[in-house]
């Protein structure tokens, strides 16, 4: 009973990530899209709208309730599986590295309170990765995701067929669907993920796969009533990763990653430069400045350059019409842009430099920990971990959810790069270095029972 009481915590704590019915509960159905406005006469709206001139620190009560709920119950199963967190945290230190050097920013900030009020509710948004690391395998964290993906696919549906004027976008945005989320892409997004979360468990489960497949259709079809182009052109790319990732047995880290690197620098190529940039754009309903977004990338630059090193400190960059930098944008680029819209350039604004290294850093040790992960099992579903965050730069490269509380894609890359770096610590510690081309020969891992010196803590990844 605690267990399955458990579960159902962990779906509705990864719902409340992904941001569902939050828009719903708070009034915010007509909430200004994230995209840039189509003329000056919609751009001057949004600057007479409240959100340009709305106070990013001023608290949402909804949301905040939320927080206190899903956070206080995720540091009560902290504490009480403490054994099992504490043995993933001290094997997995470069990855909390940038949350250190995040509470570290307060000091330059110009905004310290409330940068350490975000640093605060991020370092509880990383806890929940942590919790989810120490106590899913892969196929239990899949299904979880299942579960919340289906309640907002269900939710969504329902909102746009019985409150069309909530759950459908504006002509501001060719009316795609929002569903229960505050805006189109939000929803494109999260349906690109379920693509990923169903197709893994379509191929994992013979019992259930013909329901999984209908959830992956369900999915796509989404994706298109949504129109967000990002999440339509990410989904193959995606799956060409999982492909490739699945037949890299015989292949050298350094060999897969150029080849992962080449396989998506084509498919993009073949979009963008063999076509007309503007046929192409134009059927997936954009423009070839990728709304806007090459705009803002432009103006954004200069900013970093003031404070290239150290940035303006954590969430301290975009603050609306209080702040400088932001205001600054707002008044250059004529619409309120709420972010970078690249998840990279976001956190070189807030921690510089040196903020992008040290997560470069954690993240190149996952992605090296995931291959070996991948050549040390015997089942696909062990592709998941590099599958998982192949999907979250790609969509950081458009979207921003990297160091980002109460997000859904933070939370599983703290979850991924935890469990991989704990998982494969004796294999990096005591095999010997293998060279390229023979992983194939090294056996899985053998676990023990709970408690044994060779121990996963009862949890597995295949």
């Amino acid at each position: 009973m605690w267990i399955r009481l458990e579960k159902i915590f962990a779906v509705c704590a990864l719902l409340f990530c992904t941001g569902a019915f939050i828009p719903l509960l708070t009034h915010q159905g007509q909430e200004i899209s994230e995209d840039k406005p189509q003329n000056s006469t919609i751009a001057l709206i949004e600057r007479q709208a409240n959100y340009a001139g709305s106070d990013p620190a001023r608290a949402n009560r909804v949301l905040l309730v939320g927080q206190v709920l899903v956070y206080g119950v995720v540091a009560a199963l902290l504490i009480y599986h403490r054994r099992q967190a504490l043995l993933y945290l001290r094997n997995s230190k470069i990855i909390w590295a940038i949350l250190a050097f995040s509470f570290l920013s307060v000091l330059w900030s110009d905004e310290a309170g409330f940068a350490f009020r975000r640093c605060l509710n991020m370092t509880a948004t990383s806890g929940l990765g942590l919790y989810l690391a120490c106590r899913y395998s892969s196929r239990q964290l899949l299904r979880l995701l299942g579960w919340a993906l289906i309640v907002s696919i269900v939710g969504s549906i329902i909102v746009v067929l019985l409150r069309p004027d909530l759950g459908i976008d504006s002509a501001l945005t060719d009316y795609g669907w929002k569903g229960v989320f505050v805006q189109k892409n939000t929803l494109g997004r999260l349906m690109a993920f379920g693509v990923l979360v169903f197709l893994f468990l379509a191929i994992d489960s013979k019992a259930h796969r013909r329901a999984y497949s209908a959830a992956l259709i369900t999915c796509v079809f989404m994706i298109f009533a949504s129109r967000s182009a990002t999440s339509a052109i990410a989904v193959p790319v995606v799956i060409a990763l999982i492909w490739l990732f699945a037949r890299s047995r015989q292949r050298s880290a350094v060999q897969v990653f150029a080849l992962a690197a080449f396989v998506v620098a084509g498919i993009v190529s073949i979009l963008m430069l063999f076509t007309d940039p503007e046929s192409v754009f134009g059927f997936v309903g954009r423009d070839a400045t990728l709304s806007g977004r090459i705009e803002i990338w432009s103006a954004v630059l200069p900013k970093i350059m003031v404070h290239p090193w150290l940035g303006y400190g954590y969430s301290s960059f975009w603050l609306g019409m209080g702040g400088q930098a932001s205001a600054d944008l707002w008044s250059i680029l004529g619409w309120p842009v709420p972010h970078s819209h690249n998840g990279f350039l976001d956190l070189v604004e807030e921690l510089g430099l040196v903020g992008l290294g040290l997560f470069l850093a954690g993240l190149i040790v996952s992605l090296r920990r995931g291959l070996l992960w991948v050549r040390t099992q015997g089942e696909l579903i062990s592709v998941w971990p590099l599958a998982y965050i192949s999907f979250m730069l790609l969509f950081n490269i458009t979207e921003s959810s990297l160091l980002r509380q109460d997000n859904l894609f933070w939370v599983l890359y703290i979850t991924t790069s935890v469990f991989l770096l704990y998982e494969t610590k004796e294999l990096v510690s005591e095999s010997p270095r293998p060279q390229a081309g023979s992983f194939d020969r090294l056996s899985p891992p053998q676990y023990g029972p709970a408690g044994s010196a060779n121990q996963s803590v009862g949890f597995r990844w295949s």
